[in-house]
């Protein structure tokens, strides 16, 4: 990809085997990628300026010491860099947490590299329109025609109003996005608040109660166009005092429509994959493979499993991810390492049956690479102690 060729990028995760999947991804967009598993480095590599980065991509949740929303909050102190958080949180008490500190992204874990890419590609767009709106303050007091023209050829709206006057500028790009003419926009000052959806207005109103104390302020929401279609688009405002109890706002909008739209269709698939994951009769887990320093496979941790799964195990999800096998079930049998490691080191797939003396049970299982990478291997169960002791006992 031409357009990422020469970006860099600060990826913050703790995680080896997240990382590591993180890094394919980002590379195989493009980008050139520096990997640091704390908060804390990444601090001491942007403030000692030992690397250069356009974008930091930084997990949330980074174990020990420092969180990524810390972090990123001490390294915009002092540094001008754009932040896309990456978590597997959905809560919305932490993607509001994120929000206060960047509004560059928030992208799940897992996900597609089509997405992340998309992402980080807004990002970028985000972060080259507000350099362009800061450029344009500073430039508004010297000359009007060379803020013209720069707002006029940016890809994203412009836009100006006052408290007292009503709009006060528009860039023409608004035209292109939502059909409306300038002309339109300024004849009918409700027109764009009138235009935005129902269940946005309440955030909205709350996004201008914060201009008003002199914050910048971003906000995402929807709009009707001239034809009724709806577009989701990102504003980002800053507020400044004018005369006579005035204040004037100016703020560039982002169309980021194609980008929610693949968001909601992922988190569709995703609400409907995990509703099958759940539900299936058969248990199913995901191991996370374990690796010496030589390379050797010698171990799996625990990965996501369902209801089934924690039937026949005895185990709460929560209790164990993360965990080594050998952690929970001590006992475990070296002889499932060794099919685990061969599916995951060859890529093929195995169909087997055998006994597991934590559990005590007998289990048939298929087992296979769900990636070309070898750092997880999915299984399936099916629990045939029953059928095992009833051969035993008719031999």
């Amino acid at each position: 990809m031409a357009e990422a060729g020469k970006k860099k990028i600060l990826l913050v995760e703790d995680d080896t085997l997240s990382a590591a999947i993180e890094s394919a991804q980002l590379e195989g967009e493009g980008y050139r990628v520096t990997r640091v598993r704390s908060g804390e480095d990444a601090i001491a590599l942007i403030n000692e300026k030992k690397i250069s980065v356009n974008l930091i991509l930084m997990d949330v949740d980074l174990g020990e010491g420092m969180d990524g929303t810390e972090a990123a909050q001490e390294i915009l102190r002092t540094h001008d860099i754009p932040v896309v958080f990456l978590s597997s949180h959905t809560e919305r008490a932490i993607v509001q947490k994120t929000e206060k500190i960047t509004s560059y992204g928030y992208v799940m874990k897992s996900s597609p590299s089509v997405v992340l890419g998309a992402s980080l590609k807004m990002a970028f767009k985000l972060f080259e329109a507000r350099q362009i709106l800061l450029a344009t303050d500073e430039s508004l007091s010297k000359s009007e025609a060379r803020y013209r023209g720069l707002v006029e050829n940016t890809n994203d709206v412009v836009y100006s109003f006052s408290t007292l006057r009503g709009t006060l500028y528009w860039s023409p790009k608004i035209k292109e996005i939502l059909g409306y003419s300038v002309k339109i926009l300024k004849d009918n000052p409700r027109l764009w608040y009138d235009s935005i959806h129902s269940d946005d207005i309440e955030a909205v109103n709350d996004h201008l109660g914060s201009l008003a104390g002199g914050k910048r302020s971003r906000i995402e929401y929807r709009v009707r166009d001239l034809f009724g279609k709806w577009h989701w688009l990102y504003d980002q405002s800053l507020c400044r005092p004018g005369e006579e109890g005035e204040l004037l706002v100016d703020g560039t909008l982002s169309d980021i429509t194609e980008r929610k739209t693949a968001e909601m269709e992922l988190q569709k698939v995703s609400n409907e994959l995990y509703y099958i994951f759940k539900n299936m009769y058969n248990a199913f887990i995901v191991w996370e493979s374990v690796f010496d320093e030589n390379g050797r496979y010698v171990s799996f941790r625990f990965g996501r499993f369902n209801d089934a799964y924690a039937r026949i195990s005895g185990l709460k999800m929560e209790d164990v991810l993360g965990k080594n096998v050998f952690e929970v079930w001590p006992e475990t049998e070296q002889s499932w390492v060794e099919v685990y490691g061969s599916v995951a080191v060859t890529g093929k797939a195995g169909s087997f049956e055998m006994y597991h003396k934590p559990t005590k049970g007998w289990y048939h299982c298929n087992a296979y690479r769900p990636s070309d990478s070898p750092m997880q291997v999915c299984v399936i169960f099916e629990d045939i102690t029953e059928r095992r002791r009833k051969e035993e006992q008719a031999n």
